[in-house]
């Protein structure tokens, strides 16, 4: 319930900043309202909040996760040693993957956003997706 909370409040303080200090501009050429992609305080700010903090987060929780497991499957003595040792090693298998699949998808974004510091972006680059 702290996660739902804190994600609603998070979800409604970041854009408030951008409104007070006039962040947010319409772009004609692709009719939709976005920060201005530069070296700004701001772009990387929202970049942090929106990936950066969430994905630590996650990886975070995922290792305590898998602490506890380990932990606790040490603690109980069974016969099926194997068995558990099998089921830990999916576990983590999949962890990864999910891990791996977030970071893949920020990564991409994240080239995007570097590549619209150096260079000027396309006219229409939200139609290119």
């Amino acid at each position: 319930m702290l996660f739902v909370f804190s994600s609603w409040v998070l979800g409604f303080a970041c854009p408030i900043m951008f409104l007070f200090n006039n962040g947010i501009v319409y772009n004609y050429d692709n009719q939709v309202c976005q920060l201005p992609l530069r070296f700004s305080f701001s772009v990387i700010y929202i970049s942090f909040t929106v990936y950066g903090i969430p994905v630590t987060l996650i990886i975070f929780i995922y290792f305590k996760l898998l602490r506890y497991v380990q932990e606790t499957s040490k603690n109980v003595a069974s016969i099926n040693i194997l068995s558990r040792a099998r089921r830990e090693l999916k576990m983590i298998r999949k962890i990864v993957i999910l891990v791996s699949i977030l970071i893949g998808v920020g990564f991409v974004y994240t080239i995007f956003l570097i590549m619209s510091f150096f260079d000027r972006l396309p006219k229409y680059h939200f139609r290119i997706a």
